[in-house]
């Protein structure tokens, strides 16, 4: 029997920004990743959070896999924050 594929389209709209520099003198990145379809927001520092929240929206058997990630450590972005929702 003859597998069917079933194509699953989820839309994002992504917001990046540098912070302007602080005493050290390092700008750091941040950003705001929405979920289209639900309205869903978050926040975040490091790519790791970016995927995690793109995880969530996927169906349970597909999973995003980190090496699809940019070429560059989390530490390019501003390290030590968590992401936090601002809607649910």
């Amino acid at each position: 029997m003859a597998q069917t594929s079933e194509r699953h389209t989820v839309s994002f709209v992504v917001r990046l920004w540098a912070e302007p520099a602080r005493a050290s003198g390092e700008s750091h990145w941040r950003g705001q990743i929405e979920h289209v379809g639900s309205g869903q927001t978050t926040h975040f520092q490091v790519p790791a959070a970016l995927l995690e929240f793109l995880q969530t929206h996927f169906p349970a058997n597909v999973e995003i896999d980190p090496g699809i990630a940019p070429p560059y450590p989390d530490s390019v972005l501003a390290p030590g924050g968590s992401p936090h929702n601002t809607a649910s």
